[in-house]
Parts: C-alpha cells; sequence; structure tokens
C-alpha cells in the first residue's frame, strides 16, 4: 500500500493496492485522493501555488496505474449561503482542477465533474472554521 502526504495547507492521501514498483493492474488502480485546502484564487482562476506540484503527482499516478480508466474529480464547496451556490462553486472548482490535470497529460475525455456542494460534509458543525474542513476535492476511478 502506497500513502502519500504532502504539506503546505493540502492535506492528500492516496491510497493504492500496491506499490509503485509493481507492474500495473487491475487492483493497483484502487483509492481515492483527497485535497483539502485552498485549491484556487476565486478572483483569478489560479490554483493555490502549493498545489501543482500536488496534481503532478496524481496525473503520473493516474497515468502510471489508471490511464484509460474515467477518473472522477468531486468537488464540495462550504461557505456560500445557499446549496445552489455552494454547488456552482464547487463546479467551478472542479473545472479548475480538470483543466490543471489535462495540462498534466490526462486526457480531457477521461475525467468526469462531479460538483457535490454542501450535500456531504465530512464533519458536522456550522461556521468559518467548518466549512474549511469540508471544502476538499475528491479523486476517484470510476468503477
Amino acid at each position: 500500500m502506497l500513502r502519500l502526504a504532502v504539506g503546505l495547507g493540502l492535506a492528500l492521501a492516496l491510497v493504492l493496492a500496491a506499490g509503485a514498483e509493481e507492474a500495473p493492474s487491475e487492483e493497483s488502480c484502487v483509492g481515492k485522493v483527497r485535497l483539502r485546502g485552498p485549491i484556487w484564487d476565486i478572483t483569478t482562476s489560479e490554483i493555490e501555488p502549493g498545489l501543482g506540484p500536488v496534481l503532478d503527482e496524481v496525473a503520473q499516478a493516474y497515468e502510471e496505474r489508471c490511464a484509460g480508466k474515467l477518473l472522477v474529480i468531486e468537488s464540495h464547496a462550504y461557505a456560500l449561503p445557499t446549496p445552489e451556490l455552494n454547488r456552482m462553486v464547487a463546479e467551478l472548482r472542479a473545472e479548475v482542477v480538470r483543466h490543471e490535470l489535462g495540462e498534466r497529460g490526462v486526457p480531457r475525455s477521461e475525467m468526469i465533474l462531479a460538483p457535490i456542494g454542501s450535500a456531504r460534509p465530512m464533519f458536522p458543525g456550522s461556521g468559518a472554521d467548518w466549512a474549511h474542513r469540508n471544502r476538499r476535492i475528491t479523486f476517484r476511478v470510476a468503477n
């Protein structure tokens, strides 16, 4: 099992069934990547500086283990007053991430956006800290 953790305010957990030195197999394309924290600047649509190396790792893992499979980009947003606005921001965030992964070689046709918005919080509560903890991008490979 491979676990990858990256700092810079992002929490990243990549769990794969096989080690990097093994040949890719159906089992080696299992797991998910979850990013928490700042993803992009809403005023410029540019990704946060520390996110580039993380997306490099995601693109490389996808290419080595999961090429040809559908990569689902789930996006969660919690800071806005209505579920509709949170879903819209989640969709924009997922689109920015899809664009960045495309720039790193992941075919756009192999990525699906799943803007969740505020529908599935990981942590109960309310307020700014709660919204920050629940704001995230999750990558998973579709079955």
